[in-house]
């Protein structure tokens, strides 16, 4: 006879399935109708007595039992013997246990325990069974239950079908239920839903009032929340904490600081005791306002309520005095917290970062992996400088043309002059007339991302729309009937697909009283969203669900698409290739694609019928050949079309039109201002109006000076993005100074700036110069490449170390005297890419005097004279950009070795400065791995993450309708050692490249400085378009 050894009760269930990425779990098809097939109840004979031998049983044997049992008494015999023989936490013996207990009578306690424990899926098709084969009504409970789901799990159909069925069998007696169903629709963004949920059927009491205060706060309505915040006291509805706490974190998480301070002053007033979650609120707006003295007021009301060790409010206290300078207050908060988490962690080595204290954190790394914690992209803060191809020199604003004072049709046109439309701060681009010529909706990067926003005679400051949340990309915005419709890259995969683009079509009412709504199908890519005359149909230009192949770049080859606005699954294709669609009434639709002949031309499709039930037209050519036509916007008389032109002889792009009937161009802007470009044209309503965006000139009022440094919006909080008005950054020793290289022509050699960005100084002029390294050990020493950029082996390019003394860093100089010394020999060839060990005394560098371009080391100080040279790779391959580690122990560069023939692939490997240990970071796998362009890699402060410029995000808008469109590996990534951990942290349209990696925040100065360069508008057309 075997000794059972009885498994303990308490014993965990299996964890939950790992379903952090709501967007890629679709919701259970669910019906609440029961089946047609009627459920019989039939009584079988069964025995009342189960004797099960002692010998041990398999997972499989126990679920044939189990589905075997027909009354509850026999299924608890079972459950006990699993018990005994430790089979309770084999998964498939529970699945079965929970069914055998649904079928007994039990479904709804079942998809009460699955919906509270994780299994949000297997919670749904449990009532689906419940309802649909077993013929049993939900109750309250389980309605109560299931609703929270849909909300974690952003279900919004399936929610609104549990309210279909809620509301046809009754339910809105019940207090839980429409107080879940409010829960539901506030969580997944439908503010319109919940507050009418709210108004209608909640009793009116905290619990409902708090949870309408949280949804507005969440969807950035502080303004409504707070009306219903005060609301509560008018209505004699007694505010609790929770009431509180909601309104306050909504302050802070909307960066209204002072508010959030001035609510919790009242609540003190009130005699209501702040809970651990309020002073962590606070504590939070204390450290995004720096300020330390507040902060240290909620430290001590902390400690005499006994909550300074709670984790909230000690990773609170953490973070704040890190922010506020202070490492030794944040190492003390640290100590007391009795339970230290991931993020408490994290802000406590960025505090030490700020302090450029690196020589600490390699500690307090080893500490927390002691407690359990694996280090996150988070864990290390910091700042990344980088360079945007053209980017600083746009100066876009939008202009407009009235046709009919220029009378430009049906007469020759005799425009003089331009109408700017909006107000010269920033760049603004990608602009529509909403309801007459004098409103647009544009798109502005004013706040260091792409935003949409209004503006019109007379109202001041443009105002804000709004948009999809945390959304690092927005474009292409058009309003209709009350929505805004647009693209963005909203949905952020976890983990980041690789070569597939985030663009996605999406819509939000104006008043931002909804949800942010996805029109495109999940897994798929669509640009360029156009609506019809009357709103009825969206065409898009969509790269449908395929991975984005690496030479599909000058004409992306998209199908032109089109669906009705209320039924966007179905989606119709009248051209399987196209770009740029804009309507024409309701039934045709214009767009550019390039010709057989080799020009970038219109063409015109025509739907069938209104229902895109038939086929559509073959597409048909409408302009001629001889010159590029591109980014049409069709006027809606149905005779003409405006179209952006680049004529044989003008290197210009301008804006025409295009008479249908007659076949012949009309200029537009080139004898308004034939020397610049003009970019995306647009037209109101009535065909009387027409838009586009240029550079807004130097006549004009507004920004006319770009800033050597400026603020890009951030995916990772503790990593500052910074643009750069030149390229090649490098950090002095102390991270108080930035050397890099302004421009690669007239304007070449190194300069240096002051990390705020507030002066700027010449150090070596009149020489082009190339990717700078400042020697982590003396200040005055900065080493760079002087010769020609992107050129042969052969071709003579040095290495050189230029000293200086930092104390004429001065305002009162702009030029700083140095020496220059080579450190290459001459007939080398060409010699690139400097990165100085950590220890200041080598230098590695790309060198192509053997005829391939292979890495070397050298003496930092004497160069390769007197033996100071040895070889650290080689191979007939390309071995380029290296980057020393803080650490020492590695150097990275990209390489093609594992296809030496092809110049257009580049992996990141790494390899022991003694030559040993090389091999390459797996960032991409399979034949991914084939495609990748992986360049300007370096290390992060504590040498565990790798930042690069890659081509992996494919393509985010068209880029026919951008400038400088040069090559499409313009995003940064960031990725650990081992491969893992891979983190998108720019995804706009344009090239980012040359990133360098400090390891402190940096401070910008908001002092306009008289160096900054003036706005020229000296950018370049994409050099494809000949």
């Amino acid at each position: 006879m075997h000794a059972f050894h009885l498994e303990p009760l308490a014993r965990p269930p299996p964890n939950p399935p790992n379903r952090t990425s709501t967007n890629q779990t679709k919701p259970p098809y669910l019906s609440l109708r029961p089946s047609n097939s009627t459920h019989q109840n039939t009584k079988t004979q069964v025995p009342h007595h189960l004797t099960l031998h002692e010998e041990p049983l398999s997972s499989t044997t126990y679920a044939f039992i189990l589905e075997s049992c027909k009354s509850l008494s026999l299924g608890k015999q079972v459950h006990a013997h699993c018990i005994k023989s430790g089979f309770y936490c084999h998964e498939f013996v529970q699945t079965k246990l929970l069914q055998m207990y649904a079928s007994n009578g039990s479904f709804h306690a079942v998809i009460g325990g699955f919906a509270k424990n994780g299994y949000e899926v297997e919670a749904v098709e449990m009532l689906a069974r419940m309802v649909g084969v077993e013929g049993m009504k939900p109750n309250a409970q389980t309605l109560a239950s299931v609703l929270p789901t849909c909300a974690r799990m952003q279900w919004l159909c399936l929610g609104k079908e549990l309210h279909g069925y809620i509301v046809r069998h009754e339910f809105f007696s019940n207090a839980f239920v429409v107080n879940a169903l409010m829960d539901m629709y506030r969580r997944c963004g439908e503010m319109k839903s919940a507050f009418k949920m709210f108004s209608k059927f909640a009793r009116k009491c905290a619990a409902s009032y708090n949870a309408i205060i949280a949804g507005y706060c969440e969807n950035g309505n502080i303004i409504k929340a707070k009306e219903l915040f005060d609301q509560m006291e008018q209505e004699g509805v007694e505010r609790d904490r929770i009431s509180w706490n909601c309104i306050i974190s909504g302050y802070v998480d909307n960066f209204l600081f002072d508010e959030a301070l001035r609510l919790f002053h009242d609540l003190l007033k009130k005699g209501i005791e702040p809970d651990s979650f309020t002073l962590a609120s606070v504590l939070t707006g204390c450290a995004d306002m720096a300020s330390i003295q507040l902060g240290k007021e909620i430290h001590s009301h902390a400690i005499v309520k006994g909550l300074q060790s709670n984790s909230f409010v000690g990773g609170a206290l953490v973070e704040m005095y890190c922010k506020c300078q202070d490492i030794v207050a944040a190492q003390r908060a640290f100590d007391e917290i009795s339970e230290r988490d991931l993020a408490t962690w994290n802000a406590l080595i960025s505090g030490y970062a700020r302090s450029n204290q690196i020589e600490k954190i390699g500690e307090l790394l080893q500490k927390m992996k002691g407690d359990g914690f694996e280090p996150n992209v988070y864990t290390w803060n910091g700042t990344i400088v980088f360079n945007t191809v053209g980017r600083v020199q746009y100066g876009f604003d939008v202009f407009s043309i009235n046709l009919d004072d220029h009378h430009l049709h049906p007469s020759p046109p005799q425009a003089t002059a331009d109408h700017r439309l909006t107000d010269g701060i920033s760049i603004n681009f990608n602009a529509q007339f909403v309801d007459d010529e004098h409103t647009v909706v544009f798109v502005s990067e004013r706040t260091g991302s792409p935003c949409f926003y209004l503006t019109r005679p007379g109202i001041g400051k443009p105002q804000p729309l709004p948009s999809a949340p945390n959304s690092l990309f927005h474009d292409r915005p058009t309003i209709k009937n009350g929505k805004l419709y647009f693209v963005s890259a909203k949905e952020q995969p976890d983990p980041v697909p690789l070569f597939k683009s985030w663009s996605a079509v999406y819509s939000v009412d104006v008043d931002g009283t909804g949800t942010v709504k996805r029109l495109t199908t999940h897994g798929t890519v669509d640009y360029s969203p156009a609506m019809s005359l009357t709103g009825k149909f969206v065409a898009v230009a969509s790269y449908g669900s395929r991975s984005w192949r690496a030479g599909d770049f000058r004409e992306l080859e998209t199908e032109i698409v089109v669906f009705p606005e209320c039924d966007p699954e179905n989606r119709v294709t009248v051209s399987e290739r196209g770009g740029w669609p804009t309507w024409s009434g309701d039934s045709t639709i214009f767009f550019h694609k390039i010709a057989e002949d080799g020009w970038w031309s219109i063409f015109r499709v025509d739907l069938p019928d209104s229902n895109l039930t038939g086929s559509p037209t073959s597409p048909v050519r409408v302009t001629p050949p001889g010159l590029h036509c591109f980014t049409p916007a069709a006027m809606h008389d149905g005779k003409r079309i405006v179209v952006a032109t680049r004529r044989r002889g003008n290197n210009f792009r301008h804006i025409e039109i295009f008479d249908l009937e007659s076949q012949t161009f009309q200029k537009i802007t080139e004898s308004i201002n034939p020397s610049f470009h003009h970019y995306n044209p647009f037209v109101s309503l009535d065909s009387r109006h027409l838009g586009y965006h240029r550079f807004r000139g130097e006549s004009t009022q507004g920004e006319s000076q770009y800033p050597h440094l400026d603020q890009v919006l951030s995916p990772v909080p503790n990593i500052q993005l910074l643009r750069l008005n030149g390229s090649f950054p490098s950090f002095s020793p102390d991270g108080d100074y930035i050397a890099f290289n302004h421009d690669f022509d007239s304007n070449g050699g190194v300069k240096i700036i002051r990390s705020n960005g507030s002066k700027r100084w010449t150090l070596l002029k009149g020489r082009t110069c190339f990717y700078n390294a400042w020697n982590p050990t003396e200040k005055g020493v900065i080493y760079t490449s002087i010769g020609p950029i992107f050129e042969s082996t052969s071709k003579t390019v040095q290495i050189a170390r230029i000293e200086f003394d930092p104390v004429h860093l001065t305002d009162d100089r702009d030029e700083i005297p140095f020496t220059l010394k080579i450190l290459t020999g001459d007939g080398t060839g060409n010699n690139a890419f400097p990165s100085c060990s950590p220890d200041g005394k080598s230098i590695v560098f790309r060198s192509g005097r053997s005829g391939h371009k292979n890495l070397y080391i050298v003496d930092a100080v004497n160069g390769e004279f007197n033996g100071g040279l040895r070889r650290l790779t080689e191979g007939e391959w390309i071995d380029t950009m290296p980057s020393w580690s803080p650490k020492g122990d590695l150097i990275a560069f990209s390489s093609n070795r594992h296809d030496p023939r092809n110049s257009e692939v580049f992996g990141i490997y790494v390899v022991r400065p003694d030559g040993s240990g090389l091999r390459r970071i797996e960032v991409a796998k399979g034949e991914d791995a084939e495609r990748e362009k992986l360049n300007h890699v370096c290390f992060s402060g504590d040498g565990e993450w790798l930042l690069f410029t890659a081509n992996l995000g494919g393509v985010t808008a068209e880029p026919v309708s951008w400038p400088n469109q040069f090559q499409p590996y313009g995003e940064l990534f960031v990725v650990r050692l081992d491969g893992s951990g891979l983190r998108r942290l720019t995804c706009n349209a344009y090239e980012n490249g040359t990133p360098m990696w400090h390891h402190g925040d940096l401070l910008l100065s908001t002092t306009r400085d008289g160096d900054w360069d003036k706005l020229k508008g000296a950018f370049q057309e994409p050099l494809w378009i000949g």
